[in-house]
């Protein structure tokens, strides 16, 4: 099903590695590691280093990662409840380095990766009804 949703036109111009980083970073947050590893090798097929993918849960301690990237990181932790709400300064430096345009794409495939995951999540949460 999560597989349908990547090619929802309305993020479908996101760019691949910022969409793969939000799927990885959202499943370490949701802890779902059955598509942990999915996304890890969808990262490496986009020609993503080691280094790079085991640092996402880092991203803030290790500089390997682009001003876009980081901005992109902290929205993705900021919409997805790590913290209360999106601060005005993470939004701000988001739509600074993203535009309006990306910014709206970028923050909708949060939304949606993020709403899967949880259904996902509870689905498996569910008694098996026979």
């Amino acid at each position: 099903m999560e597989k349908q949703v990547y090619h929802l036109p309305l993020y479908a111009k996101i760019d691949p590695v910022l969409n793969v980083f939000i799927s990885i970073r959202l499943a370490e947050i949701n802890g779902f590691t059955a598509r942990l590893q999915q996304h890890i090798n969808k990262a490496r097929e986009l020609g993503l280093d080691n280094q790079r993918i085991n640092a996402i849960n880092r991203w803030r301690k290790i500089n390997v990662f682009s001003e876009t990237e980081r901005a992109v990181f902290s929205l993705t932790e900021e919409m997805t409840g790590q913290s209360k709400r999106v601060s005005l300064e993470t939004y701000n430096r988001a739509l600074k380095l993203l535009g309006e345009p990306e910014l709206a794409r970028v923050m909708t495939a949060i939304s949606v990766i993020h709403a899967w995951k949880r259904i996902a999540l509870q689905l498996k949460q569910l008694p098996v009804i026979a």
